[in-house]
């Protein structure tokens, strides 16, 4: 098996996966026998990666229930030659670490069947209490601290995240409990993400729930000019999450044009939006047409495709244009936003950086709107030079 396929997995598994200990007619401190399993469950749609996982491992089986389909591993030879192997080689990173160590344990007694002892059933149900409680695991970081990969990050991406769309404006969003903290801190990290961890406790009618963390990322420029071209790399989607991207992307290059001001344009987003996530799902019976509003004497604007309609509105001039790798008001040299890091140089190449246009104008005694059309044409004003921050 290729390695980028393994480091897929285990972002996978982190996101989707399960490692179960299973005691049948469990009674105190005995049982009749030992199930371990390791399993993946999905939404029927994604079946067809249930078949791939299959494949590729070689083993396992696959069963369906209604919209759910589940890819599970439980003979000894296979949890054995083939889960162990994987997830020793390429390590979990979420707290399902924590749970395959328990996991790791269980599979030795039982592979040599020290779990028919009176001993070796005490500690299998020691196991078997163990991996119940993970949720009350320590933080993954104490086991594994190994650099993320973009294969890692492409398969919890598949099972963790979604692309989604908030009043006409895109975003990537991860969301879980509270205690995959360490892990959304690396996930920022690798991301080189400017955007904060939010940890939302319970409400108040609501004791039982979990306290969650939230890592949504909605700044365009980052979207536009780091996120599209990370995922849109081969291979590193690979479930139906895909084509809830490449939408998504379309209304990443929409919004960052500008686009998503005119009628035509948000249109187009709330079509986008309506078949995104649990909205492609083909058990979801919600009538997406209906949902837009268009009104019964559709224009022959309305009438054509969407490829079609695409392309005519990407054919007329976008409310933004690009200059100098700036968004500007076509046809002025406002910026599309003021909250953009500065670079200043000076006439002995000292940098410093300013968090804002604002803030350099008010620092060094110099005309903003200056400022502004320097950094869109490249002029220097006064012996400083500016230039945009890279983006975060």
């Amino acid at each position: 098996m290729e390695p980028a396929f393994l480091e897929w997995l285990s972002g996978f598994t982190d996101a989707e996966g399960n490692f179960n200990i299973t005691l049948r007619k469990f009674n105190g401190n005995t049982y009749s026998s030992v199930m371990l399993t390791f399993q993946i469950c999905l939404h029927i749609d994604d079946l067809f990666l249930l078949e791939n996982i299959k494949k590729q491992l070689n083993c396992g089986h696959i069963s369906i229930s209604g919209s759910k389909c589940n890819f599970f591993i439980n003979d000894k030879p296979s949890l054995v030659q083939v889960v162990l192997p994987i997830f020793n080689y390429i390590k979990l990173n979420s707290s399902k670490y924590y749970q395959f160590l328990i996991f790791e344990k269980a599979v030795n007694l039982y592979k040599d069947n020290k779990h028919l002892s009176t001993e070796g059933k005490l500690e299998m149900i020691s196991l078997y209490k163990q991996i119940k409680l993970s949720y009350l695991a320590p933080s993954s970081k104490i086991f594994n601290n190994a650099p993320l990969t973009l294969n890692w990050l492409g398969g919890f991406t598949d099972g963790d995240s979604t692309f989604s769309i908030s009043n006409y404006k895109p975003r990537l969003k991860f969301e879980n409990h509270i205690k995959e903290l360490e892990l959304f801190k690396r996930i920022k990290s690798y991301l080189n993400s400017n955007t904060n961890i939010i940890i939302t406790k319970p409400r108040i009618n609501r004791p039982n729930a979990n306290i969650t963390i939230t890592l949504d990322i909605t700044n365009i420029q980052f979207l536009k000019n780091h996120i599209s071209n990370l995922y849109s790399k081969p291979g590193i989607l690979k479930s139906k999450k895909l084509k809830d991207f490449n939408d998504w992307s379309i209304v990443v290059n929409l919004y960052y044009l500008g686009y998503h001001l005119k009628p035509e344009g948000q249109l187009l987003i709330k079509e986008i939006k309506n078949r995104l996530n649990n909205f492609r799902l083909s058990t979801n019976i919600k009538n997406i047409t209906s949902s837009l509003e268009i009104p019964n004497n559709k224009s022959s604007f309305d009438s054509l495709s969407f490829e079609n309609r695409l392309k005519i509105i990407l054919l007329t001039p976008s409310p933004y244009e690009i200059l100098n790798g700036v968004r500007v008001k076509r046809g002025t040299h406002k910026l599309v936003s003021d909250r953009v890091k500065i670079i200043c140089i000076d006439n002995l190449k000292n940098k410093t950086i300013y968090s804002s246009i604002t803030e350099c104008s008010l620092k060094l005694g110099l005309d903003r709107a200056k400022i502004k059309t320097c950094l869109i044409t490249g002029e220097e004003y006064k012996n400083y030079q500016f230039i945009f921050a890279p983006l975060p």
